[in-house]
């Protein structure tokens, strides 16, 4: 956990925060395990769910998609700043949910190739 945390630059103790408060994070037995505790709280925050389908069969795609997520969280706060909407429940929510996306992918970069 802690090698992961070390590659989210920016987020390192909101990192160690969210993998140490959660139990299947903590139990986790192996990267697989692991990434896909954390890709499915961030499924569960963000409804966005199409890289823990493909962890175990093609981990590449994965760790694209847990990249990506991030994108969604990026065009809502841009949106809002167009329409000139201020609501900080959205925002720390796209906080969360693009952090997440960060741990995601550096956790799904661990998980090695099938090929």
């Amino acid at each position: 956990m802690i090698q992961i945390c070390h590659t989210i630059a920016t987020e390192r103790a909101k990192c160690m925060d969210i993998m140490k408060s959660n139990p299947k994070m903590l139990s986790a037995k192996n990267i697989v395990q692991l990434s896909q505790a954390i890709l499915e709280l961030g499924m569960n925050k963000g409804k966005e769910g199409s890289a823990l389908g493909e962890i175990k069969e093609d981990p590449m795609t994965a760790n694209y998609d847990a990249k990506v997520t991030s994108d969604g969280p990026d065009t809502c706060n841009k949106g809002m700043a167009n329409e000139k909407i201020v609501n900080p429940a959205i925002t720390e929510l796209s906080k969360e949910i693009r952090l997440l996306s960060g741990i995601a992918f550096a956790t799904t970069n661990f998980i090695p190739n099938k090929n």
